[in-house]
Parts: C-alpha cells; structure tokens; sequence
C-alpha cells in the first residue's frame, strides 16, 4: 500500500484492519469478515463485516501507469446484540465504530471515510441489528 494508490484488495484489507482495532482489539467481541466460516455466539455481541463497491471514476488522463481512478465503496457493518436487553450495549458499540470511522483516513493508503450512518434495523427473534454504512474512497492509480 502506498498514500498514492491504493487497490481494491488494499482498500479492503485496510478498512477490516481499521474494524477489527475497533470491535475485536478495543472492544474484545468476535467478527465475521464477509463470507469467512463463522461460529454465531450464544449471547455475546457479535458483528459481520462485508463490502459493496460503487462507482469509479477515471480522473485523470495520461499514459498507462499514471492514470488516477476515484473508487467509492460501502462497508457495511451488522451489530448484533441479544434481543430483549434494551438498546444500551447496542448503542455503545454502534458509536465505538462511528468515533473510530468518521472523518478518518487510513494511513499508508488513499482510503478516506466519507459518511458514517447507523441505520437500525430492530430485532429479529434473538438478535437486535443495527448497520453501520461506512461510506469511503479511495484513489488507484494504474
């Protein structure tokens, strides 16, 4: 990775190492990273972690190699709590990631956050979810 390009596997793997230092490191509760084998707690918070990519835009012109494109993406963050426990532990986690996400930029990458929106979802038999949309961008060049 470098703060001039970042590609599309960087991106990804930057903004889930951001994650896991907010939720696994800081936090201590387990994850699942988009389609990974995971085991779904019996009680304890847990989260999943996946990616939707969106536009891209060249913006620059030039030779092979120096061409710059503005990618945009999502990532989207399920919080997972026990149904039936009040909103309390949900919001505390849901506002660990917006304090870890919002306005940030990644270092050693172009990833830059743009938006940070929790959008709730409810409860749904024993877990309440809430998602977190992480919007970000970030530049390739190539």
């Amino acid at each position: 990775m470098s703060s001039t390009s970042t590609t599309h596997e960087e991106a990804k793997e930057a903004v889930a190492g951001l994650f896991k230092s907010i939720w696994a490191d800081d936090l201590g509760w387990t994850f699942q990273l988009g389609n990974e084998q995971f085991t779904i707690p019996a009680s304890n918070p847990w989260a999943r972690l996946v990616f939707r990519h969106q536009e891209s835009r060249q913006y620059s012109l030039g030779q092979s190699g120096g061409r710059k494109f503005k990618r945009r993406a999502t990532a989207f963050i399920q919080v997972f709590t026990r149904s039936g426990t009040g909103e309390e532990t949900s919001a505390e986690l849901v506002d660990a990631i917006l304090t870890g996400m919002e306005g940030e930029r990644i270092v050693d990458t172009t990833v830059c956050f743009l938006d940070v929106i929790p959008r709730e979802a409810g409860a749904d038999g024993k877990w309440y979810q809430v998602t977190v949309e992480a919007n970000f961008e970030y530049t390739e060049t190539k």
